[in-house]
């Protein structure tokens, strides 16, 4: 996370609340673990120069004084940044336009150094977080190295994990959710669903319900077909032409992992009238790319049986361990290499990645 150190705290540094939360600032700092930026040279400066903080602590501020202007354009920029405020107060968020925020926070609440470890980064399961640690990659340039501790919440677990962080409001949280979508404006998931009643105000930790089904959803299909195998190929050419197709947007929707068979799509026609209006379309479709018997949907079989074993497959799935063949692929390649294998979902993974780089932003460790 990026520290903005305002004014104030420079207009009251005999303020013990202000001495000891610059410390585990520094700390921090130190570490790597965060970023310090002021707007003001002379209030870094100031922290850099009262005898009043350890020579340790000094020497910290003179090396992020010394290298101020280096992060003033990602400070412009970054979608999500803490104001640290002499002010006594409980912690706030400002809308600064354009997508950003800015969360204010008293110095007299930073009292250990639990304040200024790493942000918890919180996704269903920790293969989730490498990739979106991926798309924050694929954002940033320069020096700015991405820092975060991984929970997986377990599906069901995700909220309550999340609740229990928050709560505590000594450190800072980003959380991930798929929507499990089955169509657009469809009912969310069970792990989204709660997450969807907590008010974050307030508070040091921020969730986001990704905008389509799974997190496998945003993959691209250029990546897929870097891990093709017979079993995948049939999948991977199945989504070339649904992206060419009038139900493009469907790509968000399917279960990339399982496929379709006929048992799921009779309950996706039988679920409500949106959801079989928006699932006849794309059998409709789709009908003239897939091998599928006449007899296998018109009598319905798999519909009135409810097999397990149904044969009527619509659309073939990936596989269950797809996210992590795709993450073991993309740890060799190069940033500029996966960003020009993201194009047809750019504005998801810059988006997603815009947050995790504003949350998890630290830098290499200062030696003092």
């Amino acid at each position: 996370m990026l520290f903005v150190l305002d004014k104030s705290l420079a207009d009251n540094l005999e303020s013990p609340d202000v001495r000891e939360a610059l410390f585990y600032i520094a700390i921090g700092r130190r570490e790597g673990k965060h970023l310090i930026f002021s707007e003001d040279f002379k209030t870094m400066k100031a922290f850099a120069g009262h005898e009043g903080l350890t020579s340790d602590t000094r020497e910290i501020y003179q090396n992020v004084f010394n290298r101020l202007s280096t992060l003033k354009s990602f400070s412009e920029t970054v979608v999500r940044r803490v104001r640290v405020v002499a002010e006594n107060r409980d912690i706030s968020w400002k809308d600064m336009g354009e997508g950003k925020k800015e969360i204010i926070v008293s110095a007299s609440l930073i009292r250990d150094s639990s304040f200024v470890q790493p942000t918890i980064l919180l996704c269903e399961d920790k293969s989730d977080c490498e990739l979106y640690e991926i798309m924050a990659k694929t954002n940033i340039r320069g020096k700015i190295i991405i820092r975060y501790d991984s929970r997986g919440g377990g599906g069901s677990q995700t909220c309550p994990t999340y609740v229990d962080i928050q709560n505590k409001r000594n450190c800072f949280c980003l959380c991930f959710a798929d929507s499990d979508q089955k169509y657009p404006h469809g009912p969310l998931g069970t792990t989204a669903q709660p997450l969807m009643k907590i008010t974050t105000t307030n508070l040091l930790s921020e969730f986001k319900i990704i905008d389509v089904r799974e997190i496998e959803n945003l993959i691209p299909t250029a990546m897929f077909d870097k891990v093709s195998d017979p079993n995948r190929i049939r999948c991977i050419s199945f989504l070339e032409k649904l992206e060419c197709s009038p139900i493009a947007d469907a790509r968000r929707f399917v279960d990339l992992k399982n496929g379709l068979k006929g048992r799921e799509y009779f309950g996706l026609l039988a679920h409500n009238a949106d959801s079989a209006a928006y699932w006849q379309k794309f059998f409709n479709t789709i009908n003239s790319w897939i091998n599928i018997s006449e007899s296998c949907l018109n009598n319905q079989a798999c519909d009135k049986s409810k097999s397990e074993n149904c044969a009527c497959i619509i659309m073939y799935g990936l596989g269950e361990h797809i996210l992590e063949a795709v993450i073991e692929m993309l740890n060799k390649q190069t940033p500029q290499k996966i960003s020009e294998m993201t194009a047809a979902l750019k504005p998801y993974w810059q988006e997603y990645g815009e947050l995790i780089s504003a949350w998890c932003c630290g830098s290499n460790r200062i030696s003092t």
